[in-house]
């Protein structure tokens, strides 16, 4: 079969360039095409800038990609707070690199990248946007509160879930979590953080009541106390879950509580001790106001 003759350079069209670059390339081997950024339409497909080998073919940015992150709306009344805004931009462009593959493999990793940081409840969706540009989007979990133990604080989220801040003890300005036991196995410490959670999940249903909460400490013997934004201690009794023979049900503890803002405009009757949890009330104004 006689050979086919090659055309002249002056006679080639660009895809006769195209192919006869192919071919000097030896075949599929690696061939980078020069039209980054634009889009070129071919048999009905959309091509950005080409690197095809022996994996597949993959659309790369000629540029650093745009990485924008929709961040939580706030509406919970806590925001992202810059510095680890900061920290998951970085995080994400470190995980692209220069030159992201904008095909599903690479922006499938970087979405396990962000997953692992706790900050979602699933998996977050990583798309390209345009040529250059990644969009983040995903459920993000809220802070209920920091978990103290020691001198460090670290941020959980209403599922307990332990989140990627740690401030000094005291420094967070949110409300905390101590006296939970570090002996025991991790699986009881996430349910001791879990009733704590509980907790604050039936105080936060009046805003009255939460807005004096300053933490809960469970570290006394089963007992369980709400520390309020003045330094006071209103014993709780036992968690929820775990009310004991004599305690009052947890709607009669809350009521109590809401009672005790209506009249004296304090959860903790303007005294240093409250008990809420037996038959009656009782309040140790000795040390108190």
């Amino acid at each position: 079969m006689a050979k086919k003759k090659r055309k002249k350079a002056s006679e080639m069209t660009w895809l006769d360039r195209l192919r006869d670059r192919w071919a000097n390339a030896g075949g599929p081997a690696r061939l980078a095409l020069p039209w980054a950024g634009a889009t070129l339409a071919l048999g009905g497909l959309g091509f950005g800038a080409v690197v095809a080998d022996a994996r597949g073919v993959e659309i790369v940015a000629e540029r650093s990609p745009v990485v924008e992150i929709v961040w939580p709306d706030g509406a919970s009344g806590w925001s992202m707070p810059e510095v680890e805004r900061r920290r998951l931009l970085a995080l994400c462009a470190q995980d692209a690199g220069e030159r992201i593959g904008l095909s599903a493999a690479p922006l499938a990793s970087l979405a396990r990248t962000l997953d692992e940081t706790n900050w979602f409840r699933a998996m977050p969706t990583v798309r390209r946007v345009g040529e250059s540009a990644i969009l983040v989007e995903g459920d993000w979990r809220v802070p209920a509160a920091v978990l103290r133990v020691g001198a460090r604080e670290r941020l959980i989220s209403w599922d307990g879930v332990a989140l990627p801040l740690e401030y000094p003890a005291g420094q967070s300005s949110i409300r905390y979590i101590a006296g939970v036991s570090t002996s025991g196995s991790a699986e009881s410490r996430a349910a001791e953080v879990k009733r704590a959670l509980t907790l604050m999940e039936l105080l936060a249903g009046s805003r009255e009541v939460y807005a004096q909460v300053a933490g809960i400490d469970m570290g006394l013997g089963g007992t369980v106390e709400i520390l309020t934004d003045r330094g006071t201690r209103i014993v709780w009794g036992g968690a929820p879950g775990r009310t004991r023979p004599g305690e009052q049900p947890i709607e009669v503890r809350t009521e109590r509580l809401r009672s005790m803002v209506q009249r004296f405009g304090r959860i903790d009757a303007n005294a240093s001790i409250v008990e809420i949890h037996g038959a009656q009330v009782l309040v140790d104004r000795q040390s108190g106001g």
